[in-house]
């Protein structure tokens, strides 16, 4: 016989480490996103076999705005901590 259940737990979640994979998933891990001749991008550092280069790819301005609400925020949580 099979028994199916919903286990309910308290878990501490810590809120940079949400944020940051927020950023994670608009820009990929370790992108950034800039603002260049009124046109907004999306950046990676591409891995080509032993050596790297910089990949931009345009996004729109939302996806900016985005991104640099949520660095914001991770700043001051980061500043506010003891």
């Amino acid at each position: 016989m099979q028994v199916h259940g919903t286990i309910r737990t308290e878990v501490q979640i810590e809120p940079k480490d949400v944020i940051e994979k927020l950023i994670d998933n608009e820009v990929g891990w370790r992108g950034w996103v800039v603002k260049r001749d009124g046109k907004y991008y999306r950046g990676q550092e591409m891995s080509a076999g032993s050596h790297s280069y910089d990949s931009e790819h345009e996004i729109s301005k939302d996806i900016y705005d985005y991104v640099q609400s949520l660095k914001h925020v991770l700043k001051t949580l980061k500043e506010r901590e003891i």
